[in-house]
């Protein structure tokens, strides 16, 4: 839970804002919104709809997305791995296909039979409080049940998970649910073989611990779990900025939806 995070840097600190937001969400009090359209015109403001909406040309989903997916590089840069973004031209990939991964990932560290040093990873944040995120949940015996139905979709649907495992790579399709923060079973795993890479590596107490921290290189363990909190603060931090910027617009353009009622004194 980022709000138990100990602000050792700024890596691993909420803001009040974000921790105000985030506290609601554990404690299950619901956010009363304007009761107003967004500034896009076509919907009711809602947490959901702010960060997913598609005003501006780039959905504000598409920069929560990329921030997080630039933090999973620089944790991996961090842990000694090298990290290339959005790999293009991948070998066996079709012919006029543009996409693919994420992050591809080179020189980890092979500590259990079925890791290699290679791997191409797809990291996603799916909505649980969507129409048919919530019929997952319902079904669900457990947490993570939206990150895992999310992860294997990656899996069956996508072409660059079939490149990986022709290639020889590892796939990572590494998920974290929205709101809950809870993480899929690739979203760990992955996490783990970045970390793996310090293994044998010990933290030297006797250096400048604040720069240490700061530049997370430490032994595995503690690189994982460091790592692990950076990851869900920068994500609630990154979450709540725009989800109050979405909020701010829509103010700005249609109020804040109180209408108030000037009774002129009859004298």
């Amino acid at each position: 839970m980022p709000a138990m995070c100990v602000p050792i840097t700024a890596a691993v600190t909420l803001d009040d804002r974000a921790m105000v937001a985030h506290l609601r969400h554990c404690l299950m009090i619901p956010e009363q919104m304007p009761d107003i359209q967004c500034s896009c015109g076509k919907q009711r403001l809602s947490r959901a709809h702010v960060l997913s909406c598609s005003k501006g040309e780039i959905s504000q989903w598409v920069h929560l997305h990329d921030r997080s997916r630039d933090l999973v590089m620089r944790m991996a840069r961090a842990c000694g791995v090298s990290a290339v973004l959005e790999p293009r031209g991948l070998a066996m990939q079709s012919d006029g296909f543009e996409g693919g991964p994420d992050i591809k990932l080179s020189g980890m560290l092979v500590t259990l039979p079925d890791d290699r040093p290679t791997a191409l990873v797809d990291v996603t944040f799916p909505t649980e409080d969507n129409p048919t995120n919530l019929k997952i949940l319902m079904k669900a015996d457990k947490p993570g049940a939206v990150a895992k139905v999310k992860e294997l979709e990656k899996h069956r649907q996508r072409e660059y998970a079939y490149v990986a495992e022709k290639s020889g790579f590892q796939f990572y399709a590494a998920a974290m649910e929205k709101q809950s923060l809870t993480q899929g079973q690739g979203h760990k795993e992955m996490l783990r073989r970045v970390a793996a890479h310090r293994h044998g590596e010990d933290f030297n107490a006797d250096i400048d611990n604040e720069y240490s921290y700061k530049k997370g290189v430490w032994c595995a363990r503690t690189a994982w779990a460091y790592w692990r909190q950076a990851l869900m603060v920068e994500f609630v931090n990154n979450r709540e900025e725009t989800i109050a910027k979405g909020v701010a617009k829509a103010i700005a353009r249609y109020g804040d939806g109180v209408h108030d009622v000037c009774v002129k004194c009859p004298l």
